[in-house]
């Protein structure tokens, strides 16, 4: 592996009159560069060391070495050698005394980004006045390497002309790099410190950080500790807040505001004339261009109420776009359109972004609040390595942001429950309301609702959630809150949650593509592991998922994948704009509350014309209670149609029944086309001296809704030839074949020889889609 570091190295020097140098002042900094085997980045900062004669090659942290997520380098060898040899095997000898006296082993141990020797951090001493160094971390990847340590003047250690090692860098002057970034501490009274690191500090740090971010810089939190925001901070620039060390505290807990630490952009009306974009467009032409440039977002607003989606007033159409490229007076986007924008009154705004970074720290607010963090209009938004915990209606918000990432945030949002003023709050752990193309890494959240809620406000470019993807998550919630730890609300489309553990269920909700996929999820309370809402149209469903059911979802009139059958808020009238497909697949686990009456997928019909179709297929059923039917699909109001209702590839402790469809006032869906399981077997009989002869009837393993269709084939038991008990012109026909046994008749002109086995084989099944 081949890293490369920015390196100065600075010795200031005393002399006597002969020149003959009495001590050293040794400064090393090592700056950023990517280590793969860390799976982040590596920072290591090192303080100025006193040497004697006899030179201390001391690379004391003074922060800390670790990846993103701010984690020390344990277990990690530093190796001292000769200069312009590697020092694992030219080493030099190195002692722990400035005396000489005490020999040090090579390689120096590390812990916590320190260097440790029996147990203490230690210093190290040679007599060599030029050396090389190498770090390598625990599983043997080198970290950083110098063939030669050169000692030049302290004064010039801020000026020196410093390159990386990499093509295409360029040279830059060391107080360059050290004016990047600004610490916090800079701003905060050096009396307050020791309370701060004491964790009993009351003083307002609001101020500070105001005064901190205002330089436009990076803003690093050096020491660890509780720093205590009352008065909060509200801004519109860059706001990029780093704690380059564990254990740093923001307490938010005596701040009056709804947010307390919030950061926002602005958008730009355009006064533009141009032709709505239709799905899939990937331009758009204008009158004219002035005011966009390559790498700007746009906004096409439609102001108008319920213009995307007829559950809510504010669910309004429109969509974020990047400008990817201009020509003449037509604009190029990164990627094309989602949905039709055709006939509608359409707005365009362009984003003025601000950044908008939170790392490394704890955010800490109780007492029933609102929030803690808001970021708003920004493209170049996240939040790494955040530790939430809090009593608040949402904890951490990103509102209109294009392109947001959590990375690695945890932690737990207690909410505010009932005591909330006018009842219950939202209690969500991290919101992204009307943003688009929205990450989440490695999440490990819990919030009394939803851990992770996608929804929107009322304000202008509140477009739908759009290309929200959150991977390899842990989410949780309280089951009994009945919510669902992942979300969608009705103004969502093209999202999913992919390889999560979700304990409480979860849902789905809003526009085409909607999934959670190959994610574990379990419900203890109710049984009811998927379930869907505000449902507007296209396909949605749970792929390759394992459902661990241990509650009784039918004692509340619901299925483990419950589509309307306990909510009116699912598919109705006059929302249910469009046809809607909602899938199943993957493994059926727990004991299901003990309900045998349970159905796997249950979909209620509540005033849709649309069609409703259910596509359950690959589906193994594992649990130890037996459902009694896979899929319910019920028409309550509306029109009793479908495109396709599947049932297939079911296997396991499979249940006896594969779909019901229930007669409401006439109306079913019974009659609709299906793919239902297809079943194979034999049937056997023994020939008499008559033109019929009937089998016995065989019970299947599945009940059908209806008759299913069945295709038989005679054989004799000994195969000995194509005539059957001396019979060539027969044929063989279902007997009393209805949606739960199969019987065959055996016919023929002529009488059967009496005596002769004969096999029939079946084949069962309903294929009309």
């Amino acid at each position: 592996m081949q890293l490369s570091f920015l390196l100065s190295l600075s010795t200031q020097h005393q002399t006597d009159n002969n020149e003959n140098p009495k001590t050293y002042r040794l400064n090393w900094r090592f700056f950023i560069a990517h280590n793969p085997a860390m799976r982040g980045y590596f920072f290591a900062y090192f303080l100025e060391t006193n040497m004697a004669l006899r030179s201390s090659l001391q690379p004391q942290p003074h922060q800390y070495i670790g990846d993103f997520a701010g984690r020390p380098l344990d277990n990690g060898m530093v190796y001292f050698g000769e200069p312009n040899k590697d020092p694992e095997f030219y080493p030099i000898n190195i002692y722990s005394d400035s005396d000489l006296s005490i020999p040090l082993a090579q390689p120096v141990r590390t812990k916590g980004g320190f260097m440790y020797n029996t147990g203490k951090m230690t210093e190290v001493y040679a007599s060599q006045y030029a050396y090389s160094v190498k770090i390598v971390d625990n599983y043997g990847a080198m970290v950083f390497y110098e063939p030669r340590m050169e000692r030049i003047s302290i004064k010039d250690s801020i000026e020196i002309n410093t390159k990386l090692d990499v093509t295409g860098s360029v040279t830059r002057t060391q107080g360059d790099k050290n004016s990047e970034s600004i610490s916090l501490l800079d701003f905060i009274p050096p009396s307050e410190m020791a309370a701060i690191k004491n964790r009993t500090s009351t003083y307002d740090c609001s101020a500070a950080l105001e005064a901190a971010v205002a330089t436009g810089k990076r803003v690093n939190i050096p020491t660890a500790g509780t720093y205590k925001f009352v008065a909060g901070y509200s801004g519109t620039t860059d706001f990029d807040v780093v704690a380059t060390t564990t254990g740093v505290t923001f307490d938010f807990n005596d701040s009056v505001a709804n947010y307390p630490l919030q950061n926002s952009g602005s958008v730009t009306l355009l006064a533009k004339t141009f032709a709505a974009p239709s799905k899939g467009a990937q331009s758009v032409t204008f009158d004219n261009v002035s005011g966009i440039s390559v790498g700007d977002w746009l906004c096409f607003y439609c102001p108008t109420d319920y213009s995307y989606s007829k559950w809510r007033a504010n669910y309004r159409a429109g969509e974020w776009v990047k400008v990817l490229a201009i020509s003449g007076n037509k604009v190029i986007f990164e990627k094309p359109f989602t949905d039709s924008l055709v006939g509608l009154v359409l707005e365009l705004y362009k984003l003025n972004s601000v950044v908008c970074k939170i790392n490394n720290i704890t955010l800490v607010r109780k007492g029933k609040k609102q929030g803690i963090v808001k970021f708003s209009l920004s493209s170049d938004a996240n939040d790494t390595n955040v530790t939430i915990d809090a009593e608040t209606e949402s904890s951490i918000m990103y509102d209109r942001c294009t392109k947001p990432v959590s990375n690695y945030a945890k932690g737990v949002n207690a909410g505010q429950g009932a005591d909330m003023v006018g009842g219950a709050g939202d209690d969500y752990g991290i919101s992204f309301a009307n943003c688009q193309s929205a990450r989440v890494y490695n999440a490990d959240i819990y919030s009394r609702r939803h851990a992770i809620a996608l929804g929107g406000g009322n304000d202008v470019c509140s477009v739908p959630v759009t290309d929200f993807r959150c991977y390899n998550s842990t989410l949780n919630a309280d089951p009994d809150a009945l919510a669902g730890s992942a979300d969608m609300h009705g103004n969502v489309r093209d999202s999913s949650y992919e390889d999560c553990t979700l304990y409480a269920g979860s849902n789905i909700g809003g526009g085409d593509r909607c999934y959670i996929k190959r994610s574990h999820i379990y419900s203890d309370t109710i049984g009811q592991c998927g379930f869907a809402r505000e449902l507007k149209s296209g396909d949605f469903g749970w792929i390759d998922c394992d459902y661990y059911a241990n509650g009784n979802a039918q004692a509340d009139g619901r299925g483990v994948i419950d589509i309307g059958g306990n909510s009116l808020n699912a598919i109705k009238a006059e929302a249910t704009e469009g046809n809607i497909t909602v899938n199943a697949n993957g493994r059926v686990w727990g004991n299901l509350g003990g309900g045998v009456s349970n159905t796997f997928v249950k979909i209620s019909n509540r005033g849709s014309v649309a069609k409703i179709n259910s596509n359950t297929d690959g589906l193994v059923f594992n649990n130890t209670t037996k459902f009694l039917v896979v899929a319910t699909i019920s028409h309550v109001s509306g029109a009793a149609i479908s495109d396709k209702i599947v049932v297939d590839n079911i296997s396991g402790n499979y249940p006896s029944e594969l779909v019901r469809a229930p007669v409401n006032a006439g109306n079913t869906y019974l009659d609709q086309p299906m793919r239902l399981q297809k079943m194979e077997g034999k049937l056997s009989l023994v020939t008499a001296a008559a033109k019929n002869i009937y089998s016995t009837p065989t019970v299947l393993p599945f009940n059908y809704p209806r008759r299913p269709f069945v295709q038989l084939t005679a054989r004799p038991s000994d195969n000995s030839s194509l005539a059957i008990a001396g019979q060539v012109n027969y044929s063989v026909i279902p007997y009393q074949a209805n949606n739960k046994t199969v019987a065959a008749r055996l016919n023929s002109i002529n009488d059967f020889t009496a005596g002769v086995d004969v096999e029939i084989a079946y084949t069962v099944g309903i294929r009309e889609c």
